[in-house]
């Protein structure tokens, strides 16, 4: 379960959420729905711990991991492979030991060389 405790968020004079206050349940799907640029990936970049820039607060249940799969991979083409899959680390403690043979054919590989499916495979990895 994940809490949503009064989010708050703006962009310069624009406030973008205001005042978010829902519980997410352990399992189902929940479905965020309304016009472009009324905050729906914003509120996923909160609960995924990716946008620290709101007010409120955000509740997890104890030893809840939450991942996100971006509509576009959001692969950064200048990092390996092995580092894209792993940029979570850079952003959160995880004991996640990567196993390398999933990614050793890809050392030397640049992220413009992978097919659309090698993309969403490489971003979902953590997933």
């Amino acid at each position: 379960m994940i809490q949503l405790k009064s989010i708050n968020k703006r962009y310069l004079h624009e406030h973008v959420l205001e005042n978010i206050t829902c519980t997410l349940p352990d399992t189902g799907f929940v479905s965020l729905v309304g016009p472009s640029g009324c905050g729906k990936s914003t509120l996923l970049h909160i609960i995924a711990g990716l946008d620290h820039d709101y007010s409120g607060e955000v509740i997890y249940e104890k030893n809840k991991n939450v991942s996100i799969i971006f509509q576009d991979f959001h692969l950064i083409p200048w990092l390996s492979i092995n580092n894209n899959i792993r940029l979570y680390d850079y952003f959160h403690k995880s004991s996640y030991t990567l196993d390398e043979t999933l990614t050793k054919q890809f050392k030397n590989t640049s992220v413009s060389a992978l097919s659309l499916g090698q993309r969403q495979r490489t971003a979902i990895e953590r997933a």
